[in-house]
């Protein structure tokens, strides 16, 4: 089954050791992702969401209207199975920092005695209604963005399998220029460079990618050169920081050309949290969901 940026178990090893050895400052958030990625593995071959209906007469009119192919809260979720990768990432969790450890040890107290609903927040998540999964988090004496973190990764097989399902209602060759995913209208995590110097963004929810200008801001669809910039920095030339004036969002990018390990665009996104600092600190807006700047 080809998944979404889904890596072999050498690549996936060749990955931690290379960031370990050259980004010391995020051993201990990527000792976490380590563990969550093998968890998910594990948890795939057992999960089995609902099956999705597309109505195959009404996807032309759908893309020729600029809409994605499925409406978040449309995604059906295993929530056995999810329940089941949930508690195992807060178990996974308990051997981190004490903040992640303490949150972890709540979420999964509760779980097994049922006074948290993993639907409920679930459901929450996917519909992105994240005012109340927040606020009912905080209500709950749980940590929102922990909560996010470990339920988004949690619901991710589901997701991974409906995409893998339907993504040949999804072209290469679709001329897709949007700023928002084809398959499920999320905003992107993150964009790349090609070996062809292309541009793709990756998206936030689903990890599907699509082609888009380089000169182009996903958030407010800005193509003028003259408010759309960028800022790196030398000991770092894979990265850059897209911004935009008018909108004042930003978005990373790595320059596949320029790095030499596997690609996995979660774990590209959570390990330059540095580079977040410096946009907001510069006063352009962060416009990506918590889950992937946990940390």
């Amino acid at each position: 089954m080809l998944l979404p940026e889904r890596l072999s178990h050498s690549q996936l090893v060749q990955l931690f050791e290379t960031v370990q050895t050259t980004k010391p400052a995020y051993a201990e958030i990527c000792s976490l992702f380590k563990k969550i990625f093998s968890l998910q593995e594990d948890a795939m071959s057992a999960c089995r969401p609902p099956v999705m209906s597309i109505v195959e007469t009404r996807l032309d009119a759908q893309r020729q209207g600029g809409l994605p192919l499925v409406e978040r809260g449309q995604i059906l979720v295993d929530w056995a199975s999810m329940e089941s990768l949930f508690q195992r990432l807060c178990e996974a969790a308990l051997g981190e920092n004490e903040y992640l450890a303490a949150a972890a040890a709540t979420m999964l107290e509760k779980s097994r005695s049922r006074a948290l609903s993993l639907e409920h927040f679930g459901t929450l998540l996917i519909s992105d209604d994240m005012t109340a999964f927040e606020r009912q988090a905080a209500d709950s004496d749980l940590q929102p963005e922990v909560l996010a973190l470990l339920t988004y990764h949690s619901i991710w097989p589901s997701v991974a399998i409906h995409l893998n399902e339907l993504k040949h209602h999804l072209p290469d060759s679709e001329n897709w220029q949007q700023g928002y995913c084809p398959f499920c209208g999320s905003p992107p995590m993150l964009s790349s460079l090609a070996e062809d110097g292309a541009r793709s963004l990756v998206c936030s929810f689903c990890r599907h990618t699509w082609t888009v200008p380089r000169l182009f801001c996903p958030y407010c669809e800005n193509r003028d050169a003259e408010t759309l910039g960028y800022f790196f920095s030398e000991a770092e030339p894979e990265y850059r920081v897209h911004t935009c004036q008018n909108c004042k969002s930003y978005l990373k990018s790595i320059d596949l050309r320029q790095s030499l390990r596997p690609f996995h665009p979660f774990l590209e996104a959570v390990m330059t949290a540095h580079l977040d600092m410096r946009a907001r600190e510069d006063g352009y807006l962060d416009r990506t969901p918590v889950w992937v700047h946990i940390g």
